[in-house]
């Protein structure tokens, strides 16, 4: 699970030092489907500050390391699961895309929603 996707029980520091002791009371519409239908959140995976980079590196976590090149980080706000997917540490991730950099990763594809609609 992406860590700018709230889920209970879980810190979620949306890569932010304010947020760095953040845990949701409650799974957003996404998290909450995916368990009903069975899936198990294994861990959650690194973003930027609040999402907004280029880069997938923020003052909590510092930065994510490009799993073939590491001299390199992951880029944007869905490299940690971008990286994780690359170097096949789960079989399945989350991500999200509101500035297009989603077509950057070849081995990810979903179908997309309108940025702020659920499908």
């Amino acid at each position: 699970m992406k860590d700018l996707q709230g889920t209970v029980g879980l810190l979620t520091t949306y890569g932010n030092v304010g947020l760095r002791g953040f845990v949701p009371t409650q799974d957003i519409e996404l998290v909450a489907r995916l368990k009903r239908a069975g899936a198990i959140v294994a861990v959650k995976t690194n973003v930027p500050d609040m999402g907004a980079g280029a880069n997938t590196r923020n003052p909590v976590w510092g930065a994510t390391g490009n799993p073939f090149n590491p001299l390199l980080n992951a880029g944007g706000s869905s490299g940690g699961s971008a990286a994780a997917l690359a170097c096949d540490r789960l079989p399945l991730c989350t991500g999200s895309d509101a500035g297009g950099s989603r077509c950057a990763y070849p081995r990810s594809r979903e179908p997309r929603a309108p940025v702020g609609r659920t499908p």
